[in-house]
């Protein structure tokens, strides 16, 4: 079984030649400044690979979202405009009136249309090597080289991660391009041109390099790592995320653990009020944001909405929103691991409710012709949902009942709520509110949570 590690980035060090950032001269030893200009990097080869991937699959494939032939779905979500039509020269025009034609269903102009990244060069040609690249874009050239050549099996493996999900659950669509400033600033590294070593109890040194072809132009970046657990030698690749501040280590080989068997099984119920409530009586919840930090957030938005979206101020003021946001993910985060190893520890079998998340978090807007009612009550109910981190938490358990060798099982959700767990009696009247649920034909009582749980174990 094959799993990541991640280890806290405790700081960075530069050593060796002055990095080159860009094609206008500009150097840097500044190790942070290097790391940020690497991810940029990595995204412009990213949207490089994948603009040529989606425009082949378009020409000669079908539409992932609906599996039919097609040469008209790009506009939506596989290519975006980089010239306007204005400035198209007539050649273009005749390649792009050969190549696609024009929808009549939706009735879509010539001017809607959209060039592929990189040009009509692109079509029915190989993708750029690293080499060409380089040189076709001379200010990557400081950049790390293992980060350029990695991309190519980061696109192939979300490319193919998004076929496979599309055709067994018939949900998702093809991988987008990566926004510089919306994405996390991250990058991804082979083995090759990384040196890892323990530096302390908790402590390790991660070392990149990079520079260009000749000697004098190679830099080294170090990165203080600390880790509870001794990190693993045999990872295939390494994730920088500069955003978060982490390190994650992938593709480590790791041995199911045989842990005593406990015999013991728990249903749990997932709800808003009551995070998880287990079917032997206990409960967990999420920890939830401070009134504090609540207070602050909504003072950020309500100044980032008089500022000019794009200035300075405006990405200024996301940084700090983004800043409490993380340390809030990062706190549900641990929560998800802590509990997720708690119950395989202590239970064999683990049931779960097999939710649908999404749809249960489908706005209410409705449309023009028939709008929906309470939106408010129902965005603030999506906006609960999706702090509560319900997907995550699925994740987690998955992946650690399969490597502790418990077992994970899925019952369906409908009326657990409201049927009794004692005598089977289902009517929506027994949940006579959020928190209590009496029975109305054996007059049983108890936690509506609890007793949920208990149906979910039943059901199994």
């Amino acid at each position: 079984m094959k799993l990541s590690q991640k280890a806290k980035i405790m700081g960075v060090k530069h050593s060796g030649a002055t990095a080159r950032l860009g094609s206008d001269g500009y150097t840097s030893r500044n190790a942070q400044e290097i790391l940020e200009f690497n991810c940029r990097v990595f995204n412009h080869r990213f949207n490089d690979r994948l603009a040529f991937k989606k425009s082949q699959s378009f020409l000669h494939g079908s539409d992932l979202k609906t599996g039919k032939k097609t040469r008209h779905s790009l506009r939506r979500h596989w290519i975006y405009s980089s010239t306007p039509y204005k400035e198209w020269s007539k050649s273009e025009e005749e390649e792009m009136k050969l190549h696609w034609t024009e929808d009549k269903k939706s009735k879509m102009k010539w001017s809607d249309l959209a060039m592929p990244l990189g040009g009509f060069d692109c079509i029915d040609k190989k993708p750029q090597g690293d080499t060409d690249y380089v040189n076709n874009n001379p200010w990557t050239r400081g950049a790390l080289s293992q980060v350029i050549n990695y991309t190519k099996q980061i696109v192939d493996s979300t490319w193919s991660s998004a076929l496979k999900r599309i055709k067994t659950t018939g949900e998702g669509s093809a991988p987008t391009f990566r926004n510089g400033r919306k994405s996390d600033k991250v990058f991804y590294s082979k083995v090759v041109g990384t040196d890892l070593h323990r530096s302390g109890k908790k402590t390790w040194t991660l070392s990149l390099k990079g520079g260009g072809a000749n000697k004098k132009d190679k830099y080294r970046i170090k990165l203080r790592l600390r880790s509870s657990q001794p990190i693993r030698e045999d990872y295939t690749s390494v994730q920088v995320n500069i955003s978060t501040g982490w390190v994650t280590f992938r593709g480590s080989e790791v041995q199911e653990v045989v842990l005593p068997r406990t015999g013991k099984s728990v249903g749990i119920d997932r709800g808003v009020v009551k995070t998880a409530a287990l079917s032997d009586g206990n409960v967990f919840n999420i920890p939830r944001a401070s009134n504090v930090e609540e207070y602050r957030l909504r003072q950020l938005q309500r100044e980032g909405s008089y500022l000019v979206k794009g200035s300075n101020n405006y990405q200024k003021n996301l940084v700090k929103q983004n800043i409490i946001k993380r340390k809030q993910a990062n706190r549900r985060e641990s929560f998800n691991h802590q509990l997720t190893k708690h119950l395989v520890l202590c239970y064999d079998k683990v049931v779960l409710e097999k939710l649908n998340i999404s749809k249960m978090m489908k706005s209410a807007k409705g449309t023009a012709a028939d709008p929906g009612t309470n939106v408010n009550a129902k965005r603030g109910l999506n906006r609960v949902i999706a702090g509560c981190n319900w997907g995550q938490f699925e994740q987690f358990l998955s992946y650690k009942s399969e490597l502790y060798g418990r077992e994970l099982g899925f019952v369906n959700p409908a009326y657990t709520s409201k049927e009794c767990s004692e005598c089977g009696y289902t009517d929506k009247k027994n949940r006579e509110n959020q928190a209590d649920f009496l029975c109305k034909q054996c007059g049983h009582t108890m936690n509506a949570d609890l007793n949920a749980a208990i149906n979910i174990l039943g059901r199994f």
